[in-house]
């Protein structure tokens, strides 16, 4: 990571620190909304590594960083499938920066509580906090990715099938869409020197504490534009060229396959909603309910990060720098 000195922080008081860590590749039109909605729900400290982005995403990067001391940001030249060991890394060097909290997101994930993330983890015992992910649905009209995409996303899914072990059989067989599916849970952890993230941040270990419940969710949103179905397809092809294992990656292998079928139109139309229904490979289906969460939080991200609002207060720069010397 890149030498940043002392660490500008997001809020005042003696509140746990909160620090994000995620990889991203190529998600300039999210990146940026994903960071100012962290922002908001008060994490302090947000470290991102860029893996061979081929859009703007670095520059995106640069300018947030640039903007506020909070978002740090680092380049992994690699082509390797290196998610669990980078995201790792970078959650312990948040620990060493005097983070007490570590979240591990992805672009494409708002993670949300009512009261905000800070006052959840404050009111917890627990080592371990398990967040429900829940998929959110694209309007059909929505072709290309670009900032203000996700006010488009009004609707989640109802019923998600699972359990989540049979779900990519039932995908690939063409039971459900893809977005109808359960998803595992994600975990935000308490910050440690042995720290170790699981890919697709499914599971924490090296944490000391019990695992728990909890009112934050994971606002998913997996399909954000019908463009995106080429990228993925082609993320698809990278897995099948690493010769990683078959469940390693398996959406977007699947997406491979589709494409190359033919079938990419049909495949959006089925995760996708208009007037409130998929097409589904069975047929039209109704599995989806009317949530505004997301458009809400990406309008009130883009009011956000056009100023940083909520900028650190000297005490918590103070404090956090405490923390590292005494770890180092």
């Amino acid at each position: 990571m890149p030498d940043v000195g002392a660490l500008a922080l997001g809020v005042t008081g003696d509140d746990d620190v909160i620090a994000a860590v995620s990889i991203v590749r190529d998600e300039a039109d999210i990146i940026g909304l994903t960071i100012a909605h962290l922002l908001e729900q008060g994490v302090d400290l947000i470290l991102v590594a860029d893996n061979g982005s081929t859009d703007s995403t670095r520059a995106v990067l640069a300018s947030l960083s640039r903007d506020d001391e909070r978002v740090q940001w680092t380049e992994d030249g690699s082509d390797l499938f290196l998610q669990a060991e980078i995201v790792t890394d970078l959650a312990r060097e948040a620990w060493a920066r005097g983070a007490e909290w570590i979240l591990p997101f992805d672009a494409d994930e708002f993670w949300y509580a009512d009261e905000g993330l800070a006052t959840v983890l404050e009111a917890t015992s627990h080592g371990l906090v398990r967040a429900e992910v829940v998929n959110f649905v694209q309007h059909r009209e929505v072709e290309l990715p670009s900032s203000t995409s996700l006010l488009r996303v009004e609707h989640c899914v109802a019923r998600p099938v699972g359990p989540e072990w049979v779900t990519p059989e039932l995908v690939k067989a063409g039971t459900i869409s893809y977005v109808e599916a359960e998803y595992p849970a994600k975990f935000l952890a308490r910050a440690t020197p042995e720290i170790e993230v699981a890919a697709g941040a499914h599971a924490v270990s090296g944490v000391e504490g019990t695992s728990g419940q909890s009112p934050i969710r994971c606002l998913h949103v997996p399909l954000r534009a019908k463009s995106l179905l080429a990228k993925k397809a082609e993320h698809g092809r990278r897995h099948d060229a690493a010769g990683r294992p078959p469940e390693h990656g398996w959406h977007a292998r699947r997406f491979a396959v589709v494409e190359a079928a033919g079938r990419l139109d049909a495949e959006w139309r089925a995760n996708s909603q208009a007037s409130g229904t998929l097409d589904s490979p069975l047929g039209r289906s109704s599995n989806l309910r009317f949530d505004p969460t997301v458009s809400m939080l990406a309008r009130s991200a883009l009011i956000a990060g056009r100023g940083w609002a909520g900028r650190p207060g000297a005490s918590r720069i103070r404090r956090l720098a405490r923390i590292a010397r005494r770890r180092a």
